[in-house]
Formats: C-alpha cells, sequence, structure tokens
C-alpha cells in the first residue's frame, strides 16, 4: 500500500462554520461541500460517526450539512474507532488529553472530540499518510475542557481551522 500525502479528520466545528459563514455563497459552499465529498471519495476526508449524530442534534435533519455528513458516512465514518480500541484508550486515558470531553454537557450520545482524535491517531498509526490533520475550529481552552486543538498538540497531531484547509485545497481565494 503506498502512502499518500495528507489524511484529514474534520470537526463538527468546522462543518457549522463552513455553512453559517455570511461571506461564502451558497453556491460557492454547494460548490466547496462537492469537493469535500471527492475528498471523502479518495479517502482523505474522514469524520466518526459521533459527527453525523451532533450534527443531527444541533442543526437538524434538514440542515445542508447534516445531509452532505449522512451522504458521506459509510466512507468518512470507515475508519471510527470503537470505544474498546486502543487509540480511544490512548486519548481516554490521556491526563490531560482526557480533558476534552465536556463533562458538563447532557446529552445521551458519546460526543465526537476523543473519537476524531481516536481516528487521527489510528490514521497515522496507518502508516497511509505522510500527515494527518485534524480541522476544527475549537481553540479555546477552558479550566474544565480542553479544546480539540490542544489536545492535537498533546498528541502530536496537526490542527487547522477550516479556512486555511480549504485555501490549501484551493476551495476558496
Amino acid at each position: 500500500m503506498s502512502m499518500t500525502s495528507t489524511a484529514w479528520v474534520i470537526d463538527t466545528s468546522s462543518l457549522i462554520a463552513l455553512h453559517r459563514r455570511s461571506n461564502i455563497s451558497s453556491d460557492k459552499q454547494q460548490k466547496i461541500f462537492e469537493n469535500l465529498s471527492k475528498l471523502v471519495e479518495d479517502e482523505q476526508l474522514y469524520f466518526p460517526k459521533q459527527i453525523v449524530k451532533e450534527l443531527e442534534r444541533q442543526e437538524g435533519k434538514e440542515d445542508p450539512v447534516y445531509l452532505w455528513a449522512k451522504k458521506n458516512e459509510v466512507k468518512a465514518c470507515s475508519m471510527t474507532p470503537t470505544l474498546d480500541s486502543p487509540h480511544i484508550q490512548a486519548v481516554l486515558n490521556h491526563p490531560q488529553v482526557s480533558t476534552v470531553i465536556d463533562t458538563e454537557k447532557v446529552t445521551d450520545s458519546d460526543e465526537a472530540d476523543p473519537y476524531i482524535l481516536a481516528m487521527a491517531l489510528a490514521l497515522r498509526d496507518s502508516k497511509r499518510f505522510r500527515l494527518v490533520t485534524v480541522i476544527t475550529q475549537e481553540t479555546k481552552d477552558m479550566p474544565n475542557k480542553l479544546s480539540l486543538n490542544s489536545a492535537c498538540g498533546l498528541l502530536e497531531l496537526v490542527s487547522l481551522p477550516i479556512l486555511p484547509f480549504l485555501r490549501q485545497q484551493s476551495l476558496i481565494s
């Protein structure tokens, strides 16, 4: 198996930020989401199944971002780790990274953040990619919750917000 350049693991916050950005027209957004689907098809863009649940809960079943994620779920979520996987355990057992889970959030479904990190670790360990990057808008650490960006740093994963990612992919100028 040959090594390709980069795998991307995208967070709910970046998908929502892309959709809500007022200076990107809906036509342009549609084109961007088509290109993101191509990255999913080419096995370069991933997200865990918990992202689909978060989008459904936060945005609703009629939201275009939820519909995009649902349409790409099978392929994009193919590397979603299970709770007993070594990568999830590495995240949950890390003294600082484990605080990426928001203990004050009340929900009946798993938070996506630990799964995003575990997926990125699994992709990195697969040696299929030269680089694995997490796309997230989440950069603010709180007293009892570590941001996804900080957790990436502690795990030696690259983290990038959505706009630089879109520029790097030549999807916006």
